[in-house]
């Protein structure tokens, strides 16, 4: 399956520099013309179906796409932003925005969405699409956070505190191609969670507390490609996570296009090679 990512348009509070999760604001005018330029870019692309975050943003920036196509458009809510709650509105210097995006300290806000719970909303809906839209090439039209979780299910979670790296642009355009899965017969994550527990029980608490943070987020297409003939030690299992997470087969590439003054920019890597 291949699924091309696009995050909206601008905004007149991305001009602004405002945090804008769940509140509902259009496209500006220069948003709009970011959107034609990327139908046009798109033109050539066999799309069998948009899904996009229902907010005005996202949804207008999929009917921008889908005008001169006609491909049918669906909306999911989890696919929409994260819920910036009391944040909605601030710049991000107004508030401990890299908290707010660190996954292992996991806060809770009065009405702010939690980031693990934002992560397993989005992975549900990927593991969903990639069972129910095989063969297919699905656009999703998304949005700044959203972008950066989808990449961490292809890449597994960045480092500590770079969260933030992997997010689209307006605009910006990312494309994954997620094989079929290989066949295998993997430890099945009951059995590695026991491991890991086993080993938290010897004095290895921080650690393993991470790698189980890891463990539950891994998508079952990278969990049947690498748990193999791992072996039941703490050294192999770190070693899994640490090199592992994250890298698809050399056959499964990230595509970036991205908007520029006056041309497209293009970058293509293996994600293998990272």
């Amino acid at each position: 399956m291949k699924v091309i990512v696009v995050r909206h348009g601008r905004t007149e509070w991305n001009d602004l520099k405002k945090v804008q999760g769940q509140a509902d604001i259009g496209l500006n005018n220069k948003g709009k013309e970011q959107a034609k330029t990327i139908a046009k870019l798109l033109e050539d692309k066999n799309i069998d179906l948009i899904v996009s975050s229902p907010l005005i943003r996202a949804k207008e920036t999929a009917e921008i796409i889908n005008a001169n196509r006609n491909v049918p458009i669906v909306y999911d809510n989890r696919i929409s932003e994260r819920d910036y709650g009391e944040y909605e509105g601030l710049h991000r210097s107004e508030f401990e925005f890299n908290d707010f995006w660190t996954y292992s300290k996991n806060m809770n806000y009065d009405k702010a969405e939690n980031i693990q719970v934002f992560f397993k909303r989005v992975y549900d809906f990927l593991d969903e699409i990639k069972e129910k839209y095989k063969y297919k090439t699905l656009v999703i039209v998304t949005h700044s956070g959203t972008s950066t979780v989808i990449d961490s299910y292809s890449e597994g979670l960045p480092r500590e505190g770079e969260m933030n790296k992997n997010h689209l642009k307006n605009c910006e355009v990312r494309e994954y191609i997620f094989d079929e899965p290989v066949e295998s017969k993997p430890m099945i994550r009951q059995e590695v969670k026991e491991i890991l527990m086993s080993l938290r029980n010897k004095g290895n608490e921080a650690t393993v507390n991470n790698l189980l943070g890891r463990l539950d987020l891994l998508s079952d297409d990278l969990f049947s490609k690498g748990f193999k003939n791992i072996d039941n030690t703490e050294q192999s299992i770190k070693k899994y996570f640490e090199e592992k997470v994250g890298l698809i087969s050399k056959r499964r590439k990230k595509v970036n296009y991205r908007i520029g003054s006056n041309k497209i920019k293009f970058k293509e890597r293996e994600l293998s090679d990272q």
